[in-house]
């Protein structure tokens, strides 16, 4: 779905997505959403999905795309925060350290449960009880159950309890 509304609804010269694909009769304006309301705007929406996905699927150019977006709205946001708070998520997601926790084992569900006492910003789980090909998970699943905290494509040692992954993410 990414890579269809990459395709038919990105606009490549102002890097912002319309509500209309290209494959849609002409309008005689195609309409844009920048501004948060109390819904979402569209492309705050789209740069926030382009980024996870990014990070899960090590996809560069789904990154490239949300910081492009990203990169339009710094002038507007300062003059009127509050239509802009799913933008400041995003922001603050790019401007920290963002933790890809992967989780693998057979208590895989359960080590990931152990986990939601705990406040921690700016991160994504991501997990397998068997074999996974997500590129974070590739290649990590061994007969026990094991953390591994990773920033920006490099993983800390793995560890076996929360509580020693939650050690590693400062």
């Amino acid at each position: 779905m990414a890579d269809h509304a990459i395709r038919h609804f990105l606009d490549e010269s102002t890097g912002v997505f319309h509500f209309t694909s290209d494959l849609d009769p002409a309008l005689i304006a195609r309409p844009s959403e920048l501004h948060d309301n109390v819904i979402p705007a569209s492309n705050s929406s789209m740069a926030n999905g382009l980024f996870l996905l990014g990070h899960l699927f090590d996809d560069e150019h789904y990154l490239a795309i949300s910081e492009r977006l990203l990169r339009t709205i710094p002038v507007n946001m300062a003059s009127y925060p509050t239509g802009h708070s799913n933008w400041a998520q995003l922001a603050v997601q790019t401007a920290f350290p963002f933790y890809e926790i992967a989780i693998t084992g057979p208590q895989a569900l359960a080590m990931r449960q152990a986990f939601a006492s705990h406040y921690l910003p700016n991160r994504s789980f991501m997990g397998s009880t068997t074999t996974s090909y997500l590129p974070l998970l590739n290649g990590k699943t061994g007969a026990g159950s094991t953390i591994f905290v990773c920033v920006e494509k490099t993983c800390q040692l793995p560890v076996t309890t929360v509580e020693a992954a939650l050690k590693q993410i400062p």
